[in-house]
């Protein structure tokens, strides 16, 4: 893979036709020349003031909690979890979202945290509204709207879901604050005013089955503007220039038997996240985050345009299989061991995840209608183009 390819941004790893990415005659995209970062500098202006506003706080008169801290079972929720309950006076409550896809590293580690740290615990779940709402979203693209991020939709409206369902426990509790601990890059790209969120949620979904997935407070929402909203506070701001995901994973393993895995915790939806991102925008579903390592530097450029390509057609054209064989194991894994080179735990995890996008598909309902491997749309596409000629020549 050549890194002077006219395809990508000449300094990251981004392609010309990245959903709302825009290239200058240079060939540098938006995000390389700073012309984006006015709307990230805003929004990190916004989660400072949120979160300053959150820390100065005084204690709640008027309920038992003070905040209400979205618990995931990964690395950074338990982290910031333990920093709070050993740092602060807060009176926190941990609340999980139970949903169907959830690993089983993470539900050990949310079982295992609550058994270490002292605070109340609550959760929610309702699978079938969850399962019905990915569905919805995986199988509706709109081509003829690409915005920035297109790529990350299913992403955001889970995410947006999730933290809309905290912030009306949240309402039914009186606690003012939920916490979401997203790192520093990633809070960047999550929408951290609740209506905003369930705006975004009615836009993907519709507004009747918002109602039937949050109830009728979250269309009252909607409605009304003098509405008392608890405040979405992303904690992990305060280590915006100090965040360093492997002191956190050790710092983690110290409090006891959890296994802080960032493939290990991710949920089982990641391989049809990454199909999706493939098949309808042609970029990795972290391309954004992998293109800021390359633009920083800490991240190899060519190597990153060379196994992004190289995971796109084991996602599009290998693990969308009826069935893989030994030579189809091999290249995933070999692919697994060039992302974790230095843990084989770490790599296995990985393929297992990839290797499961076909039964995932099938338990969410959307096999038949979602997945269509890359080999055989080619071959669809030039049985359709044969056809088209014979029709022709017959015309003539």
């Amino acid at each position: 893979m050549l890194i002077s390819d006219s395809a990508y941004c000449t300094k990251c790893v981004l392609k010309r036709n990245h959903p709302g990415v825009v290239f200058k005659d240079s060939g540098e995209c938006d995000l390389c020349n700073g012309n984006s970062m006015e709307i990230y500098l805003d929004k990190y202006g916004s989660i400072v003031d949120g979160y300053e506003t959150f820390m100065s706080s005084p204690p709640v008169s008027h309920g038992d909690y003070d905040c209400l801290l979205m618990l995931s079972g990964g690395k950074d929720s338990m982290f910031m979890l333990n920093k709070l309950t050993t740092e602060t006076s807060k009176r926190i409550i941990a609340y999980t979202y139970d949903h169907p896809y959830e690993s089983k590293y993470a539900i050990d580690n949310i079982k295992e945290i609550g058994r270490l740290i002292d605070v109340d615990y609550i959760s929610f779940a309702s699978h079938a509204k969850y399962k019905k709402m990915m569905r919805k979203v995986f199988l509706s693209v709109d081509k003829a709207s690409v915005p920035f991020k297109a790529e990350k939709i299913p992403c955001a409206v889970c995410s947006s879901y999730l933290i809309a369902t905290a912030c009306l426990m949240a309402i039914d509790l009186k606690v003012p604050y939920v916490l979401y601990c997203a790192d520093p890059v990633q809070m960047l790209g999550v929408e951290h005013e609740l209506k905003k969120m369930i705006q975004s949620l009615a836009f993907h979904l519709g507004l009747d089955f918002l109602e039937e997935l949050l109830g009728r407070k979250a269309v009252e929402i909607l409605e009304q503007d003098s509405l008392d909203l608890p405040l979405v506070v992303f904690p992990y701001v305060s280590m915006m220039g100090s965040y360093d995901r492997e002191a956190i994973i050790t710092d983690v393993k110290k409090l006891g038997k959890l296994r802080p895995s960032s493939i290990g915790t991710m949920c089982s939806l990641y391989p049809l996240l990454e199909y999706y991102s493939y098949k309808n925008y042609d970029c990795c579903i972290d391309s954004l985050e992998l293109a800021a390592g390359a633009r920083n530097g800490a991240l190899p450029r060519d190597t990153l345009i060379s196994m992004i390509g190289e995971y796109r057609k084991i996602i599009l054209e290998i693990a969308v299989k009826d069935r893989l064989g030994d030579q189809d194991m091999a290249a995933i894994r070999d692919f697994t061991r060039k992302v974790h080179p230095e843990s084989e735990v770490e790599a296995e995890l990985l393929c297992h995840k990839i290797v499961s996008l076909r039964p995932v598909a099938q338990e969410l309902g959307i096999l038949n209608d979602f997945l269509v491997s890359e080999v055989d749309l080619r071959s669809k596409e030039e049985d359709e183009f044969l056809r088209s000629t014979r029709d022709i020549g017959e015309d003539f």
